[in-house]
């Protein structure tokens, strides 16, 4: 019959017929041969408000598949359906498009696999269901899942993301400057994107940060995630930290820092905003003095540590007097161990008294790092934590 013929692409369009539908009533609509029942249930949606999920048709007393197109069944012009309508509560979900701004909203019911889904969302669109992939969550949705298996309810969001276009050859401009071109996986984490980039360039990324423009890309996100696309350019950047220098008699100022920033460099930013010469620092952290020539990341310093400058000893007057010279034996001690409360408020001479009233030592002296500690200052000038071990001089 010349309705079931299949016409080239070089004949006119192809002829629309009518078909009716018995629900409560008899509703005609206008499709083609060729269109899916997917597709029928979605026309029939849009016109009398049923959720395609709801629907089954039947012709013949044969259900329909929502895959199948209509000349599959031979139905014809004027045929007539019988359209069955489920009582089940539909739930709705968010699908966001990656090729239009925007989302749609599909009804499915929480059984329907994952497949079931892409078909109506394929129908609704007009693309194939085999031609993209659903993500929920950062992950892919397998097809012959159900969506109470991956315990997705109404009102989630799910992503769209075309199979042809799961690999894309996007551009990274390097510091040096450098332009490279990488071949990512759409679900690739940021993390991931910088290694497919060190593997290009042979360089470590872990000090650097990827940019899409102006904003941050992090690295546990994956790249469907910032609609990346073949369009776009990524810039990689060595990656700043603020750090907080206190100094010891009085104010503070804020530096920004690499995590592998030496501490020689360090002291040269102070130099240029203190003007304080390299030789009269001397940086504390965590009750360690940092050594000049390792970097920030050894000392395991990161974004709002804070770091306490020393440089009074270019002014110090101290009594000729050796103050250890009548000292008679040393201890050392975890200030963890001291029950009473201390804090970095907490005086160097209030912390002597606590270790003689609780362990009974006639301490006379304490020192950090071979430094002899001032009672007049506070523990937090020292960078001295609950965690530092301190000599004391008995």
């Amino acid at each position: 019959m010349d309705n079931h013929t299949i016409k080239n692409e070089t004949e006119e369009e192809e002829e629309e017929i009518t078909i009716y539908l018995k629900v409560s009533k008899t509703v005609a609509l206008k499709v083609k041969e060729s269109d899916s029942i997917g597709k029928v249930k979605s026309l029939l949606h849009d016109k009398e408000g049923i959720p395609e999920c709801l629907q089954q048709l039947f012709s013949k007393g044969i259900r329909l598949m929502d895959e199948q197109k209509l000349v599959d069944y031979g139905i014809i012009k004027n045929s007539t359906l019988h359209a069955y309508v489920d009582n089940s509560i539909p739930r709705i979900f968010v699908v966001k498009r990656p090729y239009a701004g925007g989302a749609i909203m599909v009804y499915s019911r929480i059984c329907d696999t994952i497949q079931d889904v892409k078909f109506r969302i394929g129908a609704k669109e007009g693309i194939k269901s085999n031609d993209f992939s659903l993500i929920h969550g950062g992950k892919f949705l397998e097809d012959d899942k159900t969506l109470a298996f991956y315990k997705i309810d109404g009102g989630s969001t799910l992503h769209m993301v075309f199979k042809p276009r799961d690999k894309l050859l996007i551009s990274v401009e390097m510091p040096k400057p450098e332009i490279v071109q990488i071949e990512v996986n759409t679900a690739l984490t940021v993390r991931d994107v910088k290694t497919v980039i060190e593997s290009k360039v042979s360089h470590s990324m872990d000090d650097m940060d990827l940019f899409l423009g102006k904003q941050e890309l992090e690295d546990s996100k994956k790249l469907y995630q910032y609609d990346i696309d073949e369009d776009c350019f990524l810039q990689v950047k060595p990656r700043t930290m603020q750090i907080l220098i206190k100094k010891w008699s009085g104010g503070s100022i804020m530096l920004d820092v690499h995590s592998h920033t030496l501490v020689e460099n360090v002291k040269g930013m102070l130099l240029k905003k203190l003007g304080i010469p390299v030789h009269l620092q001397k940086l504390v952290f965590e009750g360690k003095i940092l050594a000049d020539s390792r970097d920030l990341a050894s000392y395991n310093i990161k974004k709002h540590s804070n770091v306490f400058l020393d440089f009074r000893c270019c002014n110090a007057t101290r009594s000729q007097k050796d103050p250890l010279s009548n000292i008679k034996s040393y201890q050392q001690i975890k200030l963890c161990t001291i029950k009473g409360v201390i804090s970095s408020a907490t005086s160097v001479a209030h912390l002597k008294t606590l270790i003689r009233d609780e362990l009974k030592l006639r301490v006379k002296e304490l020192l950090l790092g071979g430094k002899l500690l001032d009672s007049l200052c506070c523990l937090g000038e020292y960078g001295i934590t609950k965690n530092t071990e301190l000599l004391i001089a008995c």
